[in-house]
């Protein structure tokens, strides 16, 4: 498992940007989902207008995607010491889960700030206690490792599992593998499959090709090279280049799709101009570059 690249400002609006605020008056809430609504209209300046307004009105959640947009430019001149001020008020003075979880990313990564593990579970604690997604996935992990607190497999898989429940695919795929390699837990086959199904179907490119892999063993479920070759087209498609090497095998082979050994060749190349070793290798073999 790994601490997810912090998520783009997209899906920050469209995935829960909302986040845990303080209580506000329903005419700043109805003015704050107005600004949204502008914002991804294309009325950039009408809406960072409205933000900065309920700012002003020390509003948690327009205060953190002000600090977002400063903070990566966006339709805002860059001002990274804005940008981190706002974010870290709106995570301490206000309470919003969201700025916490963004801001314990931040301590992680060693991104604007001085790298800070405690800091980092600080955040991430204070924002999955009022239950947010991410945060409860990322504080799984600071417990499975022990960053910035005391390794501890139980309480990891704890916060996992209800990131899980939240529709995290990070956690989702994780729990799958928990329960695949007996990780803190009893092996169970059919809670690996569950898990890795439920990230699959929401488009997790590294579940979509462990499904494809566990297809075309044929250990946990029955070998399926169709099924195989579905579900490694679809992970490779997303750019994962495990699953494009994958589909270069099934290609060259022709395995669960006809043979045709220049489409394999494509995906070789699409993968080993990701690093990957495997395919660099292949194509090696096959004689190409």
């Amino acid at each position: 498992m790994a601490i997810p690249v912090l998520r783009q400002f997209k899906r920050l609006l469209a995935a829960g940007l909302l986040g845990t605020a303080l209580a506000a008056s329903p005419a700043i809430a109805d003015n704050f989902d107005e600004a949204i609504d502008l914002f991804q209209n294309g009325r950039q300046p009408e809406a960072i207008k409205m933000l900065q307004d309920l700012t002003n009105q020390h509003d948690a959640r327009a205060t953190y995607v002000l600090g977002l947009l400063y903070l990566n430019g966006i339709s805002v001149r860059t001002d990274q010491e804005l940008g981190l001020r706002l974010i870290t008020e709106s995570a301490g003075q206000y309470n919003n889960a969201r700025a916490q979880n963004y801001l314990g990313s931040l301590y992680y990564e060693g991104r604007l700030v001085q790298q800070d593990f405690k800091a980092a579970f600080h955040w991430y604690e204070k924002a999955a206690h009022q239950e947010d997604p991410d945060a409860e996935y990322n504080l799984s992990v600071l417990y499975a490792y022990g960053d910035g607190v005391e390794q501890n497999y139980p309480t990891a898989i704890s916060w996992l599992r209800k990131a899980a429940m939240h529709k995290v695919p990070d956690a989702e795929f994780a729990l799958g593998l928990v329960y695949e390699l007996g990780l803190g837990v009893e092996p169970n086959e059919k809670q690996a499959l569950y898990w890795y199904g439920k990230a699959g179907k929401h488009g997790y490119g590294r579940a979509e090709n462990k499904i494809g892999s566990l297809y075309a063993k044929g250990n946990l479920i029955p070998r399926d090279d169709t099924k195989a070759f579905q579900w490694f087209a679809r992970a490779a498609a997303k750019g994962y280049d495990k699953a494009q090497y994958n589909l270069g095998m099934m290609y060259e082979k022709g395995i669960g799709v006809e043979a045709n050994k220049k489409t394999a060749i494509e995906w070789f190349r699409k993968s080993a101009a990701q690093g990957n070793p495997d395919a660099k290798k292949r194509l090696k073999a096959l004689g190409t570059k």
